[in-house]
This record gives structure tokens, C-alpha cells and sequence, in this order.
């Protein structure tokens, strides 16, 4: 990662960093002040000393630290603050999260229930790409981060059991159900999703035609979905669009604001959950996911993807995305 992507990336996480801040100040005060009535030490190093006396006394100049130093200080702060409390019996105010809002019980939701009309009537969850089907692809994405607690896959009842047996044959641990598909893409997903863990704390839900999804962004949007309540993969449009009345130019929407959205697209349960209920409650039906959250007032955050998470969805596609695994 170079200085820019660095840069960048601190940009990205101040927000998450101010929330994580805050939520450890009060922390850092008591535990100083409880460690300094006891004559214990509080930190062999003075640095950090340092700013929790600018935190005691209110002084805003902590401001003035760069991001990544003030980073730095405060993962220090909250691993020290852990061990030290935990070992002093005062484990309650340092205890983790529940595991249903951790990131690392995330459920994924991978659609492949499609008629593939478009297709030519291949089914293409089982096309094989450099030699391994899509849909095997699109679950081997998942497998190995850490992050993620089990995969269900919603698919054609024709195909559950090949779903299955793929899965074994690919040595996929984490598949917990294969599901019988709905009318709607939305019904399916809703389906899948009532047999989730109970102790899951993030959704993702996946197209089972993106078989090319970065491992990195995966988590990346996962991590982003931790701090604003959803996240999704999206990359800026490479046309100029256009809208369209009656085979008419309306208008030219500014394509700098605009974004091809891809997935997964990762939400907390219970904003998730929101979303559901207002779309049965309200008989609709919505074309992905995002809108279920958009729905129920959430603000969904796009993380950064690249081209080559592409969704198969014509004959063309596919040789598309074997030309992009060749070249890698």
C-alpha cells in the first residue's frame, strides 16, 4: 500500500475511530483514576500517559495528532486496557460485544435460484470457469474468511443436491443449507435467511453468478458494514448514462455520482431485519438488498470493488470472465 492508499484509508476509518474514541474515554478515565487511588502503574510507556491527561483535563488539542499516530495510541490504549482490567477482576467494563453484533458471525446469503434465460438455457451456477463451476467459486470466496460463520445457498430445487454435492466435492466446511428458491429474487433471499444463525450478527448477501468477488474487499465491506450499519461493493460507471422516455434523451445524470452496484451487500441483523418486515408489510418487492435498508432510513455506504466482479449473466459474460482469470 503506497502513502495515497494510506492516506486514503485512514480518511476512511475516522469515523469508525471517533465512535471507538469516544466509547473508550470514559473507559481510560475510571481505570486511571481507580489504578492512581490503588498506587498501581497505569502504562510503561509515557505517550500514552500523555494523552490521557489530555483526555482528563478535556483539552481538545488531542485533535492536533495525526490520524494514524492517534490510531496507533488508542489500539494501545484498548489492549492494554483489557489485559490490565480483566487481570485486576474488573472484567465487566472491558467485556466483548454480544456475538450477534460481532463481525465475525456474519451469515452469507448466496442467490442462484435464476431460470437463465439469458443463457441460452445454460445453467449458469454450473458453468465451469478455469475449471470450476461458479457457483463453487462464489462460495470459495467466502470460505476462507475468517469473518464468516456459515454460507446458504438459495437455489432451484433442481439443483440443491448438485449444490451440495459440489460443495463437498470443493471441500466448502462452511455451507450450512441449501434452500428451495422463491418467485422473486427477494422471496428466495427471504427464505435462505430463516435459517440463519441465530447467532449471526451481519448478513451478506451474494449473487451466485459473481464468482470473481476480491477476498479483500469482501472484508473490507464487512468491516464498513460494522460501522455504518451496511456496506455493499460498488465501483464508479464507465458510460455516460442516459435517461430515456419513449426512445427520448430526458436527461444526462451526472455520471461523477454514479455507481454500478455489485455484491455482496452486507447489513447488521437487526437493520436487516427492519427491512424485511417493511417490504412484507408494505407488498414490495425489491431488486436487491440495499433497498431494504434505504427503506428503513438507513444510509448504506459504498465500498470501493473492482471490474472484474462481474456477474455472469449472458454467454458473453463467461468468456469474459475466463479472460480475466487467464490473465491473472
Amino acid at each position: 500500500m503506497n502513502l495515497n492508499e494510506l492516506r486514503a484509508e485512514i480518511d476512511r476509518t475516522d469515523d469508525e475511530l471517533m465512535r471507538l474514541f469516544t466509547n473508550r474515554m470514559e473507559l481510560c478515565v475510571q481505570v486511571a483514576e481507580f489504578k492512581k487511588a490503588n498506587e498501581l502503574p497505569i502504562f510503561q510507556s509515557g505517550r500514552e500517559e500523555e494523552l490521557l491527561e489530555r483526555i482528563k483535563n478535556k483539552s481538545p488539542d488531542w485533535l492536533e495528532l495525526e490520524s494514524l499516530e492517534l490510531y496507533k495510541v488508542i489500539l494501545k490504549l484498548s489492549k492494554r486496557l483489557q489485559s490490565r482490567v480483566t487481570a485486576q477482576g474488573e472484567a465487566e467494563a472491558t467485556a466483548e460485544p454480544p456475538s450477534n453484533q460481532s463481525r465475525g458471525s456474519v451469515s452469507v446469503i448466496i442467490a442462484a435460484g435464476g431460470n437463465a434465460t439469458r443463457m441460452n438455457g445454460v445453467n449458469k451456477q454450473f458453468a465451469i470457469l478455469d475449471g470450476i463451476p461458479v457457483i463453487v467459486r462464489s462460495m470459495l470466496a467466502f470460505e476462507k474468511i475468517e469473518e464468516v460463520a456459515e454460507i446458504l445457498v438459495s437455489a432451484r430445487s433442481e439443483d440443491i443436491e448438485r449444490v451440495k454435492k459440489e460443495a463437498e466435492r470443493y471441500n466448502i466446511t462452511k455451507l450450512a443449507a441449501v434452500v428451495e428458491g422463491g418467485e422473486t429474487r427477494q422471496k428466495s433471499i427471504f427464505k435462505a435467511f430463516a435459517e440463519v444463525s441465530k447467532e449471526t450478527g451481519y448478513i451478506a448477501v451474494h449473487d451466485g453468478a459473481r464468482p470473481l468477488a476480491d477476498r479483500d474487499r469482501i472484508k473490507r465491506c464487512i468491516k464498513d458494514a460494522a460501522t455504518f450499519g451496511g456496506a455493499v461493493l460498488g465501483v464508479p460507471v464507465k458510460d455516460t448514462l442516459k435517461t430515456v422516455d419513449g426512445g427520448i434523451i430526458k436527461d444526462t445524470p451526472d455520471r461523477r455520482k454514479l455507481y454500478s452496484i455489485q455484491t455482496p451487500q452486507v447489513f447488521r441483523r437487526d437493520i436487516y431485519v427492519k427491512g424485511i418486515n417493511f417490504a412484507n408489510e408494505h407488498n414490495l418487492d425489491f431488486t436487491d438488498d440495499c433497498q431494504l435498508a434505504e427503506a428503513v432510513g438507513v444510509k448504506v455506504f459504498v465500498t470501493e470493488s473492482d471490474y472484474r466482479n462481474i456477474k455472469i449473466t449472458t454467454p458473453e459474460d463467461l468468456a469474459i470472465a475466463e479472460a480475466i482469470l487467464c490473465s491473472e
